[in-house]
């Protein structure tokens, strides 16, 4: 008679987590940045902080990041400005 297998035991899953420096500056928290890098100096880091599943913002981790939206803007932006001077131009060369 074959035994049945032994039973694997899975050790608990343990959240991701970063450096504290990190999630200071992804807070834009400055205290708690110098805090954090203080304690790295002198050989004692801050433990870990865990991920989170939301962004800075408060916006849900899948959604586009903010600065996406300032490349978006800013691309518009040098977009109509060149048209407008490229118009100008045109416009300049027919008077």
């Amino acid at each position: 008679m074959e035994t049945p297998p032994a039973a694997v035991t899975v050790p608990p899953e343990t959240p991701p987590a970063i450096a504290a420096t990190a999630a200071a500056v992804q807070s834009g928290k400055t205290a708690d940045y110098r805090l954090a890098r203080r304690a790295e100096r002198i050989g004692t880091p801050l433990t870990p902080v865990p991920v989170t599943a939301t962004t800075p913002e408060g916006e849900p981790a899948g959604a586009e990041p903010a600065t996406s939206t300032r490349r978006q803007r800013d691309e518009a932006y040098i977009g109509t400005r060149i048209r407008e001077g490229v118009e100008q131009g045109t416009t300049e060369l027919r008077a």
